[in-house]
């Protein structure tokens, strides 16, 4: 199989945005790479340029081509360092600091009975 290069893969990321309007620009190139490498692998493409023209060429493999490309979201579920860093971080920040501009203000209604860190959050939004 030949070797994947980043330029051709960049290729590939702009027709799928252009034809298909799926942007796919911000993967790791790295993963990007391995599942563009599996994919050559499962549908016995000779190489990247041939699974290009199918892509281009056939709307209903690029459904295909998609589902194996993209992330599948029940990996995040599994992801205990992603649940830690939400816990830890990203939801006391959201609820307990304050807006840095009015654009950014996030209102969070919590009802009675709620818990938040394993302990229950008052109406203050204070345990």
């Amino acid at each position: 199989m030949q070797e994947i290069h980043i330029v051709d893969l960049r290729r590939l990321t702009q027709l799928v945005k252009e034809k298909y309007n799926y942007d796919l620009t911000n993967y790791a190139m790295s993963s990007f790479k391995r599942r563009i490498s599996r994919i050559l692998e499962l549908y016995n493409f000779k190489g990247l340029d041939a699974l290009t023209k199918k892509v281009e060429e056939d709307p209903v493999f690029f459904e295909e081509f998609l589902s194996e490309i993209t992330v599948n979201v029940t990996e995040m579920f599994r992801d205990p360092p992603f649940w830690r860093e939400l816990k830890e971080k990203i939801i006391p920040n959201i609820l307990f600091e304050p807006p840095k501009n009015k654009y950014m203000a996030c209102r969070v209604f919590i009802r009675r009975g709620s818990i938040f860190n394993g302990n229950p959050v008052k109406r203050d939004g204070h345990s």
